[in-house]
């Protein structure tokens, strides 16, 4: 079991909750947390059993551990959620969450753990599964070229906005950064 909960910082309480944030339908389901990634891990009650079950949190990933174990335990075991608030998190610039760059790149591998095993579960969803991931690679290939670029990396950065560009070729902004990868100058 899960709740929503309220996160505040220097300025005070956030207006919406977590879930009105992420856009979550309360629906209890491992697509759910594919699309909406809206358990956050003060608010989780569960059985010893079950942690036994799914294992333990992936040290291996330098963040969104508790993101792999949901996943892990959502395949396995139905869950539930409690709709109100019943934590307040505090957010702040030391956040590791905050790193934008490396949560993308983690929030890519993480779910691509378990894209394969969402679908087979709810069939139904998988073109919608499917458009999501591909928006977090994209948003991924996006951050990741930018900061290359930033970092004096031009053909790396090419690689990385070629793929952002392959993801959504539709959208402008990786063929700006890709031609600006060409110039020698920082994106700002």
């Amino acid at each position: 079991v899960f709740s929503d909960m309220l996160s505040f910082d220097g300025n005070g309480p956030a207006e919406r909750t977590y879930f009105q944030e992420r856009g979550f339908d309360g629906r209890c389901t491992p697509s759910s947390i594919f699309l909406y990634d809206m358990i956050s891990t003060p608010t989780v009650v569960m059985r010893r059993s079950c942690l036994a079950m799914a294992g333990s949190f992936d040290e291996s990933l330098p963040i969104g551990q508790d993101t792999d174990l949901w996943f892990r335990i959502g395949l396995r075991f139905p869950f539930a959620v409690v709709e109100r608030p019943l934590v307040m998190r505090r957010f702040h610039a030391g956040n590791t969450t905050r790193d934008s760059r490396l949560l993308a790149r983690c929030v890519v591998e993480i779910w691509g753990r378990y894209l394969d095993q969402c679908i087979e579960r709810e069939p139904s969803a998988r073109r919608l599964l499917l458009r999501d991931l591909a928006r977090k690679r994209w948003h991924h290939h996006l951050l990741e070229g930018c900061a290359l670029i930033n970092e004096g990396r031009p053909r790396e950065a090419r690689h990385h906005l070629r793929d952002a560009i392959r993801d959504e070729p539709l959208s402008l902004r990786p063929y700006a950064f890709y031609l600006t990868s060409f110039l020698g100058v920082k994106t700002g």
